[in-house]
């Protein structure tokens, strides 16, 4: 039964272990595949986390802050081609800060932007082509 019970722990810890080796890969033509997720230099801090489809990021990406607390200051939803993106911004308790659409990375259309700790719109900023 001792046996049963080492193998079952080795074979759990074994496949545990490969799946957290999924993490930051390639596919055949070099470009990003799966799971990704990015440091800050000074101090190996968790930065961003999201997954990439061929090279094109998909679902959300969440980005943190540089602090012990790996607060979400953004979050980047992705439309299924990767171009398109809904954007939010946090502070510190969580509060949105702004919010709009990318297009290639650039503003597009209307953004918000909130008073301080508030659900109050402070101002409506409207971009055309970036």
């Amino acid at each position: 039964m001792n046996k049963i019970a080492l193998i079952f722990i080795f074979l759990f810890t074994f496949s545990f272990a490969k799946a957290q080796e999924k993490v930051n890969q390639t596919d055949e033509n070099g470009k990003k595949n799966g799971l990704w997720r990015g440091n800050y230099q000074e101090s190996d801090r968790p930065k961003f986390e999201g997954n990439f489809e061929h090279g094109v990021e998909i679902g959300t990406f969440n980005f943190f802050d540089d602090t012990k607390a790996k607060s979400i200051i953004a979050t980047r939803t992705f439309s299924e081609n990767g171009k398109v993106a809904y954007t939010i911004f946090y502070d510190q308790k969580k509060n949105i800060v702004s919010e709009g659409k990318t297009i290639n990375r650039f503003n597009e259309g209307e953004w918000k932007y909130y008073h301080e700790a508030s659900k109050d719109i402070k101002m409506i900023e409207k971009y055309i082509d970036g």
